[in-house]
């Protein structure tokens, strides 16, 4: 597993199989590393194995209902691959009460309720986002919306 989420993100094709290699090896002999789940369903996720990738988040959330990372990553799924922002939403909440300070969630949270039409709730993540991130392009971003919103 170490060793595996020290190559997951490289930009490296081969190290990004071997990482998933080892992933399914870690899994295979603790099939209870929700971990491991959560960043196997990260790779098949940017390789749009979007089907597999839901399946190792999901499995992630039912061994560790407390993992923030794989609400988060639950709720980007629904967010972009099935559209459905309000059960997003839900995954990003719950993220963000198991993680107060996990700036990503509250971002995508202020994405989600834009495109549901709740500007206020919107604005209000976004705040929240440059409160826990204050510094950098996607602050840069929030706190445009949030001049567009006043």
């Amino acid at each position: 597993y170490r060793r595996a989420s020290r190559l997951d993100e490289s930009s490296d094709p081969e190290q990004v199989e071997l990482a998933e290699r080892l992933y399914r090896e870690a899994i295979r002999v603790d099939p209870k590393n929700a971990l491991a789940h959560t960043n196997l369903g990260n790779i098949l996720f940017r390789r749009k194995d979007m089907n597999g990738a839901s399946e190792m988040y999901r499995k992630a959330l039912e061994l560790d209902p407390e993992q923030s990372e794989a609400n988060y990553n639950l709720g980007y799924w629904h967010q972009e691959v099935s559209k459905q922002c309000g059960t997003a939403i839900c995954f990003y909440q719950e993220a963000i009460r198991l993680d107060p300070t996990f700036a990503d969630a509250y971002y995508n949270l202020g994405i989600a309720y834009d495109r549901i039409g709740q500007r206020g709730l919107a604005k209000r993540a976004f705040s929240d986002y440059i409160r826990v991130e204050a510094s950098g392009d996607w602050a840069d971003n929030a706190r445009r919306y949030i001049e567009r919103q006043s």
